[in-house]
């Protein structure tokens, strides 16, 4: 009697096939539902640690090249002359690959496909390092005080997709013979910088390095 009663009391407290397979469906539902948030948080994350990496090199970098060739080292590369800045970084950087490319003509595979950076004239030098981070300079003007000499753009995951500003893309500049995070073409205005967390146009994104670095992440 008493074996009877414990093996009905077992068989009332266990779950029935359907009640586990409405459970691991619940599950799936709700894994389906956040996973994506979770990768999207990591991936952000990842991204914002590698261009932080960056930074740092850069930054080192050019201290390398102004303490070796003055404060005027930038002035030694003419204008628009893209590739003169990205062969100073070279050896600095431990660049392997590079290339010049045209805006509007869609950027250079296996290093910077773009069709956002739309500047007529201009001639970008996109190079890829060792660490298969992606630097694309872009020389603007010789040293001159409080202006933007030069941009430098990264993408800290190479040409692998999104490809898109303020997500795995990030600017910074040169002036004044330091290397900062790019905020704004108006230098003496104290704005918040231009991010919307990769959405939106690349001018919307181009201040996300300075958001990322100085305000939050």
């Amino acid at each position: 009697m008493i074996k009877e009663q414990l093996l009905e009391s077992r068989l009332c407290s266990a779950f029935t096939l359907a009640e586990v397979l409405v459970t691991l469906g619940i599950i799936g539902v709700v894994a389906s539902l956040t996973m994506p948030g979770l990768m999207g948080n990591y991936q952000k994350k990842a991204n914002i640690t590698a261009m932080k990496k960056a930074y740092s090199v850069l930054n080192q970098a050019y201290m390398n090249i102004v303490r070796e060739q003055g404060i005027d080292a930038v002035s030694m590369c003419p204008t628009n002359d893209s590739k003169c800045l990205g062969d100073m970084f070279k050896s600095e950087l431990k660049l392997i690959n590079s290339e010049l490319w045209v805006p509007n003509g869609g950027g250079v595979a296996n290093c910077w496909v773009d069709s956002t950076i739309t500047n007529a004239g201009e001639q970008h030098y996109c190079t890829v390092s060792a660490d298969g981070i992606v630097y694309d300079f872009d020389m603007e003007w010789q040293r001159t005080a409080d202006r933007i000499n030069a941009y430098i753009c990264i993408d800290t995951n190479g040409p692998k997709r999104p490809n898109k500003f303020g997500k795995d893309r990030f600017t910074f500049v040169i002036i004044n013979t330091s290397i900062t995070p790019y905020k704004s073409y108006d230098l003496t205005v104290e704005n918040y910088p231009s991010c919307k967390d990769g959405d939106g146009g690349m001018y919307d994104n181009l201040g996300c390095a300075y958001k990322y670095l100085y305000n939050d992440n």
